[in-house]
This record gives C-alpha cells, sequence and structure tokens, in this order.
C-alpha cells in the first residue's frame, strides 16, 4: 500500500534523526577513547619521565660521591702524621705502610647532600707494588707506634720504609634517591658506579733537604766579587735569646772604665751566668732550631773572599777572648757570607772552605800594610776532611735515585719543551713527579706538591711562589742550567738542582736550598761574575722529611675503567 507523501516524510526525518544521534555517539566515542589513550600515554611517559629523571639524579649522586671520595684521600694528605699532641694520624699511616695499604678500606657517606638523597662510598686499594720513593722517619722522638718506621731505632733491626707505593684505586659509590611510586608509596632508587684509577704515594723530600747549600762537583770554586749570602734558619736563634741579651742590658750601668775591665765584665758574665727555668726553655728552643738549621757541603775546594769590614769579625775579635790579637778585615766591593749574620760558629761547613781576609794592625807602625790570610772557614765548625770520614756521602740525598727512576715513576711524561705559568686566582696545580723532555719556562703562583724534571734549562721569567705553607716545590735541571734575564730581580721559593749554576740575573733569592754539581760563581780567581750578581739562599726548613711531612698521593684524573654494578660490595674483577 503507497503511503501518502506526509507519511514518507516523517519516516525519513525519523531516519535522518538516528543517523545523526549515531554519528554524534560515534564522534564522541571515539574522542573520548582518543583522550583517554592521549592521557594515559602522558601519565605513562610522565612516570617513564620521572623514574628515569630520579634514576639520572642517582648516577649523580654516584658521580659525586666518586669526587667527594678523591677529595677525602687527598684531604688525609694534608694532615699532619702527627699532631702537636703526638697524636698519630691513622689513616694517613695505614695508607703510608705497603703492607697495611693493601688492606685498607675507608666508607663514608652523606644523608644531607639534598632533600630525598644520599650517597654512600667505599674506598679500597688493589693491585699495588712497591717504588723506590719511599722514606723513613727522622726525627729521634716519635710516638710508639711509629718507632718501626724511624731511620734511628734500636728496636727494630730492619726499619719499615713510610710511602713508595703505586697501583690502582677503587672507588664504588651508591647513589640513592626517593620517589613516590605508581600506587603513591616512597620508594628508593640506586645507582652504584665503580670508577678505577692510577694511585701513586709518594715521598717527595726534596735533594739534599739538610743542607743549604750543597756543591757536588770536585772543582776549585771561587766566590770573591758581588753579593753571595746563605741564611741557615740561624737567625731566629737571636729573637730566642732575647732573654739572655735583657740579663746582660741590666749590667750596662757598671760598663765603665777601661777596655780591659769591660772585657773581664763580658767574660764573667759568659762563665758565671745561671740558667733560670725560664732560660732553660730558652736553651731548649735554640737546640730545636740548631737541629733544623741547614748546612754547607762542596766536594771540591770554595774559596771566599771575606767583605771589608764586618759585624761578624767585631764579635769574634772580642768572643775568642785574645783581643791583644789583630783584628779582620776583607776585602773592598764584596759581601759574601756562607752563615747567619752572628752565627757563624753554629754553622756547619762539611769540605775545604777557606776565607780570605786580611789581619790589620791594631796600631800603625808606620807604612805597614795589612797581611793576607788564608785559612778554614770557621775555627770550630769547619770540617775539611769530611768526605775522608764519610766516603759514602759524595752524592747529595735523593738526587741519583730521582734522576734514574724518573720516567718509570711520574706522575705525568712531557716528550716537549713546556711552560707554566700561575696565577693567583687560578695557580698551577703540582701533582708528584713530572718529567719534561726539553726546556722549561717558569713563573707565577703555584699549589701542590711536586718535583719537575727538566732535562735541558729552566728559564725563570718571574717570581716563582708557592700558594701556602702546604705547597711543596723541587726545580731539576738534569743536564743545563737555571737562566735568568740579565736585569732581572728573581725570588725562586723552591728546592733547586742543576748541573750548571744559576745564569744571569741582576738579584735572585732562592727560598728553599740549592744544590748544584759545579757552582760556577765567576770564570776563575778573578774573572768576570756568571751568576747573579746578588744571590742569597734563604734555607726553609720545611723541606726536610722530619716527621713524615713530605707525603703526596697522586691520583690519575682519567678512569682506567668505569662501569655499574647493582650490588654495592660486588667484588670488581680487577680487584679479586
Amino acid at each position: 500500500m503507497i503511503q501518502p507523501p506526509s507519511r514518507r516524510r516523517e519516516n525519513i526525518s525519523e531516519s535522518v534523526s538516528a543517523s545523526s544521534y549515531v554519528l554524534v555517539m560515534g564522534t564522541i566515542s571515539v574522542i573520548f577513547i582518543l583522550g583517554f589513550s592521549f592521557l594515559f600515554s602522558f601519565l605513562s611517559e610522565y612516570s617513564q619521565t620521572y623514574h628515569q629523571g630520579k634514576s639520572q639524579a642517582a648516577y649523580y649522586l654516584a658521580e659525586a660521591g666518586v669526587e667527594r671520595a678523591v677529595y677525602e684521600l687527598k684531604n688525609i694528605f694534608r694532615t699532619p702524621l702527627v699532631n702537636e699532641k703526638k697524636d698519630v694520624n691513622e689513616n694517613l699511616l695505614k695508607i703510608l705502610d705497603y703492607h697495611s695499604a693493601q688492606d685498607f678500606q675507608l666508607s663514608f657517606a652523606d644523608a644531607e647532600f639534598a632533600k630525598d638523597s644520599k650517597y654512600f662510598v667505599k674506598i679500597e686499594f688493589f693491585n699495588l707494588r712497591e717504588t723506590p720513593f719511599g722514606s723513613l722517619l727522622r726525627e729521634k722522638e716519635v710516638p710508639p707506634k711509629l718507632e718501626q718506621y724511624k731511620k734511628d731505632t734500636a728496636s727494630f733491626a730492619n726499619p719499615k720504609k713510610l710511602g713508595g707505593w703505586q697501583g690502582k684505586l677503587k672507588i664504588t659509590a651508591t647513589g640513592t634517591v626517593r620517589m613516590l611510586n605508581s600506587g603513591g608509596e616512597l620508594k628508593d632508587i640506586s645507582r652504584t658506579l665503580v670508577v678505577i684509577r692510577d694511585i701513586k704515594v709518594m715521598d717527595l723530600t726534596p735533594i739534599a733537604p739538610e743542607y743549604t747549600l750543597f756543591i757536588s762537583g770536585d772543582k776549585t770554586e771561587y766566590i770573591k766579587e758581588g753579593e753571595f749570602i746563605l741564611e741557615h734558619g740561624l737567625s731566629s736563634l737571636i729573637v730566642i735569646a732575647q732573654g739572655f741579651i735583657d740579663d746582660f742590658q741590666r749590667l750596662l750601668p757598671y760598663l765603665k772604665g777601661t777596655m780591659k775591665e769591660m772585657i773581664d765584665i763580658v767574660r764573667d758574665f759568659v762563665t758565671k751566668t745561671k740558667f733560670t727555668k725560664p732560660q732553660e726553655k730558652k736553651m731548649e728552643d735554640i737546640f730545636k732550631a740548631y737541629k733544623v738549621a741547614g748546612r754547607v757541603r762542596t766536594n771540591g775546594v770554595v774559596h771566599i773572599y771575606l767583605p771589608f769590614f764586618d759585624v761578624d769579625d767585631i764579635i769574634n775579635y772580642f768572643v775568642s777572648n785574645n783581643y791583644y790579637e789583630r783584628p779582620e778585615v776583607g776585602y773592598p766591593f764584596c759581601n759574601n757570607r756562607l752563615h747567619d749574620r752572628f752565627m757563624s760558629w753554629a754553622t756547619k761547613f762539611e769540605g775545604d772552605i777557606k776565607k780570605h781576609y786580611y789581619e790589620l794592625v791594631p796600631y800603625v807602625i808606620q807604612n805597614q800594610k795589612p797581611t793576607p790570610k788564608v785559612e778554614q772557614y770557621t775555627r770550630w765548625s769547619t770540617f775539611p776532611n769530611y768526605l775522608k770520614q764519610y766516603p759514602n756521602e759524595t752524592d747529595p740525598e735523593n738526587l741519583k735515585q730521582l734522576l734514574q727512576n724518573a720516567e718509570m715513576y711520574a706522575t705525568e711524561v712531557i716528550p716537549h719543551g713546556h711552560s707554566i705559568f700561575g696565577e693567583k686566582k687560578n695557580p698551577y696545580k703540582l701533582d708528584g713527579i713530572t718529567l719534561i723532555k726539553g726546556d722549561l719556562k717558569i713563573a707565577g703562583i703555584l699549589e701542590g706538591r711536586g718535583t719537575l724534571i727538566v732535562t735541558d734549562n729552566i728559564h725563570v721569567l718571574g717570581d716563582v711562589t708557592l700558594l701556602d705553607d702546604k705547597t711543596l716545590l723541587t726545580l731539576v735541571s738534569q743536564n743545563g742550567k737555571i737562566i735568568v734575564s740579565p736585569k732581572a730581580k728573581v725570588n725562586i721559593q723552591a728546592s733547586v738542582y742543576s748541573k750548571d749554576s744559576i745564569f744571569g740575573g741582576e738579584e735572585v733569592t732562592v727560598f728553599g736550598n740549592y744544590t748544584v754539581t759545579n757552582l760556577n760563581r765567576q770564570e776563575g780567581e778573578d774573572g768576570k761574575v756568571l751568576m747573579p750578581r746578588k744571590f742569597k739562599i734563604k734555607y726553609d726548613n720545611r723541606i726536610r722529611n722530619i716527621m713524615g711531612d713530605n707525603f703526596w698521593v697522586s691520583i690519575s684524573k682519567r678512569d682506567i675503567k668505569r662501569y655499574e654494578t647493582g650490588v654495592l660490595n660486588q667484588k670488581d674483577e680487577d680487584g679479586d
């Protein structure tokens, strides 16, 4: 039956409405599904990113632990082996002793590095082997625990050296970060990093540390024109002895009368003064200062011409009690002195050292001229036959060992010439033994502890300064000399060795000590001056390794091996 047109229109309208409804619902469903999928994907990606971020943070914490380990290890070497209270630095002692270092472990943690984060670090050594750069303690009185490491010990037949080993350093660091998991619970995420590096523990005591000046050659040397002065650290005795001078001041009102009466008073004061407790303490300080003062050595002959008239001559004239003898005067145009002022009697001179001076008649008889004299430098403290008594002590201490083993055990070998310029904001970092095959140009500020061995010449272009009193520098010119610009005035804060002496310069001061094969102060007895016209060495007794003072740990910047592991105590195959 045929439907009327109006009915057909109604059916079509209903069909269109149903289709539209289905279309709308389908569209909404698709949008819902896409939105839900996007939200799920976003949350999933956020969770993954959050987790990865925390994992990365844990890794960075482990990295921080590695750097902290290196810092802590070096910091152990910045503290003395024995403090003022005579307490022994146990960690340092365990590291310095080759045998105990093999079982050494050090762990530390930082639970408050940042909010909800911490790290744990363990340090250990393996594959250790001994090197020639160990040493014994020189101090006579040491804590009982250190007696076995003392050079002169009656308690042990074979004392053990400290330092002098190299091997591998293993640092195991675990970084941990706390995070919320998908269930809203707190969870720790950790990453463990293992780093293997090279490590060297060595004694960096300079060459001939007990000497202000050591001339190892057997030539005849002349010190005549210009200024050549040595200071051995004995000038402090004048300050220490001030109490005695104060006592003497009280006698001044009585110092009247003839010269003979004055000398009698001085003699009585010296021979009859009784020491009180404070004076005994001053005497103890004097003995300590004398014990660490520098000495002078020559394996050849040194002729030194004394200045025209020096205050020491006056003191020696009266102290000798032979006031009836002729006083001594020296030569014009020179200012040479191998001792601290007033302290020639307290300085030890080893080898044939002769002084040149004149004896001056105390009164004028017509045209009588001063009498030239040549005799040993001091009457009681110069030992011209030292080498005959000790024939095995011709070589400067540490020199042969250093030159023979430097390349094998050096922290760094530079196969060409090198330049070092340190600034206050960026000082040059010294790190153990560095061998430079060529020339070295150097100036500026340095920090750390190190020995720079140069096969050829060392050019000093300006002051060489140490950053602090813990910094130690040794400069070695193996086959050359130290060269300074002709008119330069330079301070060198270092222990210095060169085959041939410092050349050039107007005025040079060495704060440390100086060892040389050939001094070559001038060309023969009357030749021109080759060294700086004004030259001074001020001995620094910090260069002595009295109580383990000059040890250093060198840790390579490059990783030998680096890997991650899930277990902190897992043994590395290299460490087994």
